[in-house]
């Protein structure tokens, strides 16, 4: 079972529990699953978004996707895993080369294929600090890379940032779907996505005395009522919120996750809680995840004095019941917050916002089934490519390469992609063939065929041909 520390698809719309920022906006222009992603835009800027780690480790594995919207004004670096000893990692786009790189700042190791804007690329990578040589392993798009090693001591690694480099540099980059380990057997984290849950509009049931909770106009909360709503805006907002008024330490006010329409179970869950006090002064909160058998704290506070929102975070690698998570356990997820106890009644703590973020794995939908031709078969030169389309989380594309060598490193190479151009492409739905949307064949019809017509022709010889899915 793979022990991410932290995810993030930023659908709740905020990169407060991320950390230091600057020049990033969180948008649904561009995404890869009709949610949300970080757009970075710079022109002489110095732009990143941080997240410092928990725990500082010599391993670092982190899988996210990135699509370039225009093509850097210069070579820049994509993401920037910070060293507190020993050189950095860095994960680049080369602009002489046009391909990307890994390296230390100084040396760097080039991608075996170009870099094209207007398409969503997928990287895997490993950053091993144990030992001298440091090493780097990484993959674009499930397809591995030249390894990259550097003479340096033991390093210890302490953050990642996604990140443009100042100077003339002229980005604009989105990123999506982040997931960071500190473990080195879960490397490659592979195909994924990340779904984000608000509670939903009805609450659930509440543990108090009839007015230890209320809503922003001091109503009070009861059980199955409406206060859901008041926390489960589209971003976080100081403007409506349920506040903790009386204190007391077994209160608390319940949502309920909105799980229903999920159908596989998660990797993990980061869930994000966005918290205030009503007026300056101390007081006492905590949250909890409750999973339908046990529930465990995702924070305690002793002080919250600040009236602006704080955004909390916790990563759930396992289900507050232990062990992984299952499909039955995220339907079943409630938040549960409150237990004030200190200066409740004078600086009432308050809950504005919460989330879950579902951290899948899309490992099943990497073998599609070929259909026809069968290997070996002869076939014409503009033959159509026919498949199985695989398991998968969300809306599904597909990678086609055919080359004249089964390395796949030929100058005959073709590759085909569904996400960054639909030519071509059909899937049937069970009357007939349809064109592939630009956003992926529905997960309705996962187990049907998908296909591919080449119309430019192949010499005569023999082909190789691989297929992949990804979400």
């Amino acid at each position: 079972m793979a022990t991410p520390v932290f995810a993030c698809g930023f659908e709740c719309q905020s990169v407060a529990h991320w950390g230091a920022n600057a020049y990033v906006t969180v948008q649904n222009t561009y995404a890869r699953n009709s949610g949300y992603a970080l757009r970075l835009t710079t022109s002489g800027q110095t732009g990143y978004l941080e997240r410092i780690f928990d725990a500082t480790s010599q391993v670092v594995v982190f899988r996210a996707y990135v699509y370039l919207l225009t093509a850097a004004s210069e070579a820049a670096p994509l993401f920037h895993v910070y060293a507190t000893s020993g050189y950095d990692a860095y994960v680049m786009y080369d602009l002489a080369q046009q391909k990307f790189s890994v390296g230390n700042g100084t040396t760097h190791t080039l991608s075996t294929e170009l870099a094209y804007t207007g398409q969503w690329y997928r990287f895997d990578v490993k950053v091993d600090g144990r030992n001298n040589p440091v090493l780097i392993d990484w993959a674009i798009d499930g397809t591995d890379q030249t390894q990259h090693s550097v003479v340096n001591a033991a390093t210890t690694y302490g953050r990642l940032r996604i990140c443009h480099a100042g100077g003339a540099t002229s980005h604009d980059t989105v990123f999506d779907d982040v997931v960071v380990s500190q473990t080195l057997d879960d490397y490659p984290l592979g195909a994924g996505e990340i779904v984000g849950y608000r509670v939903t509009t009805t609450s659930g049931t509440h543990n108090q005395t009839t007015g230890d909770l209320q809503n922003e106009a001091s109503s009070n909360v009861s059980d199955a009522d409406s206060s859901g709503g008041k926390v489960n805006e589209a971003a976080p907002d100081t403007t409506s919120y349920v506040k903790q008024v009386v204190a007391r330490s077994t209160t608390y006010w319940e949502g309920i996750y909105d799980t229903s329409g999920a159908t596989q179970a998660p990797r993990s869950v980061e869930q994000v809680v966005a918290t205030r006090a009503v007026s300056a002064g101390a007081n006492d909160q905590k949250a909890q995840l409750y999973d339908g058998s046990s529930a465990a704290d995702a924070y305690a506070l002793t002080s919250t004095p600040n009236t602006s929102l704080t955004v909390h975070r916790k990563m759930w690698a396992a289900a507050p019941s232990t062990g992984a998570w299952t499909l039955g356990k995220l339907q079943a997820a409630r938040i549960r917050w409150g237990f004030g106890t200190t200066n409740t009644a004078t600086y009432p703590p308050a809950i504005s916002y919460t989330t879950l973020e579902a951290d899948y794995s899309d490992e099943a939908s990497a073998a599609p089934t070929w259909v026809s031709p069968a290997d070996g078969e002869a076939m014409s030169t503009t033959p159509v490519l026919q498949f199985t389309i695989p398991s998968a989380a969300s809306a599904i594309h597909f990678y086609l390469e055919l080359d004249t060598a089964d390395t796949f490193d030929t100058g005959n190479l073709r590759t085909y992609r569904s996400d960054s151009d639909q030519t071509n492409w059909t899937y049937y739905d069970g009357d007939s063939w349809e064109a592939v949307p630009a956003g992926g064949v529905p997960i309705t019809y996962i187990g049907n065929d998908a296909r591919y017509t080449v119309t430019s022709a192949l010499s005569s010889g023999t082909w190789y041909r691989r297929v992949r899915a990804s979400t």
